[in-house]
């Protein structure tokens, strides 16, 4: 009896224990920004954006945007990075654009949007990346564009799929999915441009 007992305890004990783990890593791999939706306009290079989505529960950060044709390691804003960077509730959303009256003209002003002149510098290829505080770049917030060979060196980072510029009104856009085991996202798919809203 006490043998059963004990033995019904411990596999008790076993469950709570892996289910505590697993809430755990769950946890640990959803911490970061997610790349949700981008145009890459090379007609109206002004009219260029990235949608940022935080599909966690808490507050997130986005420390740095990087660009791979610039230089420069981070091309926010001095003034925000002085700040510390963007404040990204948890589940919403920001554009970051390459010129805000012009995003405010075509969406509206709904969407809470930082305009970004260097979006305006797109090259022929390459990708963009935002960095989340505390957790740094994962997949997801990494997004190949343009000519496929000047992104090769970091498809282990953002994957095989390139996004293509996009015409007017259009924008690819990926699906969000935060799980038990970490945030899962889809591959883009070309749709109509909807900044801010959800894709999950």
């Amino acid at each position: 009896m006490i043998n059963r007992t004990l033995r019904a305890f411990s596999f008790i004990f076993l469950i709570v224990f892996l289910v505590g783990i697993n809430e755990a890593f769950a946890q640990e791999s959803a911490n970061h920004l997610v790349i949700s939706q981008v145009c890459f306009n090379n007609n109206q290079v002004n009219k260029s954006w990235i949608e940022v989505y935080n599909p966690t529960d808490n507050i997130l950060v986005l420390e740095k945007l990087r660009i791979s044709n610039l230089k420069t390691v981070n091309v926010l804003p001095e003034s925000i990075q002085k700040e510390g960077g963007i404040s990204i509730g948890a589940g919403e959303y920001v554009v970051i654009c390459a010129d805000e009256n012009s995003f405010i003209s075509s969406y509206g002003s709904e969407v809470k949007s930082v305009g970004i002149n260097a979006l305006s510098h797109l090259s022929l290829g390459g990708f963009i990346a935002v960095t989340t505080k505390k957790s740094g770049e994962a997949k997801g917030a990494v997004v190949r564009y343009g000519k496929k060979e000047m992104s090769s060196k970091i498809t282990e980072l953002a994957g095989d799929q390139v996004v293509d510029f996009s015409e007017e009104g259009k924008s690819f856009i990926r699906k969000v999915v935060k799980t038990q085991t970490g945030i899962t996202v889809s591959d883009f798919s070309e749709s109509i441009a909807e900044p801010g809203k959800s894709n999950n």
